[in-house]
């Protein structure tokens, strides 16, 4: 549909002899890559803004080209560098910008970034083209909920009409085919084995002796209702509270409490991988991970052997009285037969399985692999794109590989993340499986449109509580949104224009309010960089350059006097950098234009800001709002 819009568009302007600049703008990089091949095909003339070029000239690269294809976030980068070097690139230079997966343009996302620069403009401003299998973000409970998203997306994006395609023409059906939709719902496993029971009493053990320990810090920011909450071991919240436990902490100024209290939470994170991997897997693996640099979070706590050394004797006597290396979680059973039974109906067949998390993917890909009667098929995963993704499975190139490789049927079962769900061309699947995996409707509705091949199936595998009354509520919310939509064309041109002024006006630039945004950068760059474990110091914020608007590196040289090996004693590429105070890792030595520099992972540093010493820590660089320096503009 993108392709007749942008063919379209050409005739028009070639047909007029006007000039016409063209901008297709994706979400993530694999997915601009996939449509660059595929427009090559058909136009000539098509430029990939990527991330291998310095600023400079990815702004030539936009400023001379006339159809572009790049990421929301490369765009707004190019716009506000033209914007403070007062170049004549701006949005108004383009005739046309087409946003793919267009339901992400809410909240902070870049896409809805652009949009300020578009509604901003005092010039004239480009055609927008939104399109998504989704146009809605978040969840509501009711109609009128549902159409008041649905018409914010249409606001942010300037919409002047909003089409929906028809699944039941026969034009949709010769490309699309409606596929069944199947859930099988298990009882929950935790109260019939010991393992999975010793697990969650580990947990609770911690839990307590966290709370003991923040209750006596006084420390009035750090939620410990947060922590009662925490009794739904199964609950896909379960780490991301404990992620916003983890920021709490680091405000704690005492520097012992603090790092015994970070202790407990790595422990608790750790424990819980350990419980998802045997609930979902094999018991054998589950251990192994528990087992596997446990000790390591309790290494700074005065009772760690002999809390651990309990723990170890405990689980290593339930594995040899429960026989557990043979053992195999209901789920995974459920999920062997079901992918048995679509190769014994068609031994060519495709079959895709969505899990939560990269670990899970890994674990279960090691699953089938040790599984002989899984493993004549062929099995591989792949992550979001990371650099701590298991076997690098999430960069580009290996994104690349293992899609072409499960399209010729070099393996035929492919585990995947969020990064498959959206846009990026996957081979027709017959069978796809969400694998206790229950998150959106977005996620949902993508999920589905991935199983294209005909008489494909769906298929939700889930634990009885949570993932079933779930998945419920995202089949209610998705009956809501085609109900949004049905309501908000048959309302009318003319009420769906009134309803979309009164919004554009909540966004006219008279109210928007001032941007703050540097003076918060500023006093951010004028902070220290600190270890989050121990409060040793590391270097100046202002010693932080980006690399291709993605990665951030620190040059200051003393740093490295802070860090162990120092760069005296570095003998290979890419070497793990741990604090010279606590042994806590805190990132890694990169070699950037011929000489090393430092690559810090923000979740092992924090800020601390004035004469007051206030503690700030990020979840992602991006979160921090660094304006900073390209690493190109320093000299060695």
């Amino acid at each position: 549909m993108l392709l007749k819009v942008i063919l379209n568009h050409i005739k028009h302007h070639e047909l007029t002899q006007k000039k016409y600049k063209i901008c297709l703008i994706v979400p993530t990089v694999v997915l601009a890559e996939q449509h660059l091949n595929l427009l090559e095909e058909y136009i000539s003339d098509v430029h990939y803004l990527g991330n291998s070029e310095s600023g400079s000239a990815t702004f030539i690269s936009a400023r001379d080209n006339e159809l572009l294809i790049c990421t929301a976030q490369t765009l707004l980068n190019v716009l506000n560098y033209s914007m403070e070097e007062s170049f004549n690139l701006n949005i108004g230079s383009f005739t046309l910008l087409l946003f793919d997966e267009c339901h992400h343009a809410a909240d902070c996302h870049p896409y809805n970034a652009l949009m300020d620069f578009y509604f901003r403009a005092r010039c004239p401003v480009p055609q927008i083209v939104g399109a998504t299998a989704s146009v809605c973000y978040g969840s509501a409970s009711t109609l009128p909920q549902t159409i008041s998203k649905v018409l914010s997306i249409c606001c942010n994006l300037d919409c002047c009409a909003l089409s929906a395609a028809d699944p039941e023409s026969e034009k949709m059906k010769r490309y699309i085919s409606k596929n069944s939709e199947l859930s099988l719902i298990l009882p929950d496993p935790i109260p019939n084995a010991t393992f999975l029971k010793d697990l969650v009493h580990v947990l609770r053990t911690l839990e307590v002796s966290l709370s003991a320990l923040i209750q006596r810090t006084d420390q009035i920011t750090i939620n410990i209702s947060t922590l009662i909450r925490l009794h739904h071991k199964m609950h896909t919240n379960y780490r991301s509270e404990l992620g916003q436990l983890k920021q709490a902490v680091v405000a704690i100024k005492d520097s012992v409490v603090r790092r015994n209290a970070l202790s407990y939470l790595n422990a608790m994170s750790h424990t819980h991988e350990s419980l998802d991997i045997a609930v979902h897997t094999s018991f054998i693996l589950g251990f192994n991970h528990f087992v596997n640099n446990y000790i390591c979070h309790f290494e700074n706590l005065s009772q760690a052997d002999s809390l651990f050394y309990q723990i170890q004797q405990r689980k290593i006597q339930a594995l040899e009285g429960e026989l557990v290396r043979a053992y195999k979680s209901p789920l995974y059973e459920s999920l062997k037969k079901i992918v048995l039974n679509q190769f014994n109906l068609d031994s060519d067949s495709r079959v895709l399985i969505f899990v939560r998390t990269k670990k899970l993917a890994a674990q279960l890909c090691q699953c089938i692999k040790d599984d002989s009667d899984v493993e004549i098929y062929g099995v591989n995963f792949i992550t979001s794109c990371s650099s701590g993704a298991t076997d690098r499975s999430g960069s580009k190139v290996i994104v690349v590989n293992r899609l072409q490789q499960f399209k010729d049927g070099e393996f035929k079962i492919l585990i995947a993340t969020s990064l498959l769900e959206e846009g990026i061309d996957v081979a027709a699947c017959n069978l796809v499986i969400r694998y206790n995996y229950v998150t959106s409707v977005i996620s949902k509705i993508q999920q589905r449109g991935r199983a294209r091949k005909r008489n494909g199936a769906v298929v939700l595998i889930a634990y009885e509580g949570f993932y079933s009354k779930k998945d419920k509520t995202l089949e209610m919310q998705e009956n809501l949104l085609l109900e949004a939509v049905k309501k908000i064309k048959l309302n009318g041109d003319v009420w769906f224009k009134n309803e979309l002024s009164k919004l554009k006006a909540k966004r006219n630039l008279i109210t928007f309010p001032p941007k703050i945004s540097h003076i918060f950068n500023s006093r951010m760059m004028d902070s220290k960089i600190l270890c989050r474990m121990c409060d040793n110091y590391f270097a100046p914020a202002a010693s932080l350059r980006h690399v291709n608007d993605t990665l951030v590196v620190c040059v200051d040289r003393d740093a490295f006097r802070q860090l162990w090996p120092s760069e005296a004693f570095r003998l290979v590429p890419d070497i793990v950098l741990h604090c010279n105070h606590c042994r806590s890792k805190v990132g890694q030595m990169l070699n950037q234009m011929n000489a090393n520099v430092i690559c810090f992972s923000v979740k092992s540093v924090l800020f601390s800001l004035g004469s007051a010493n206030e503690r700030k820590s990020f979840p992602k660089w991006s979160k921090a709002r660094l304006f900073l320096p390209p690493l190109s503009e320093l000299l060695f």
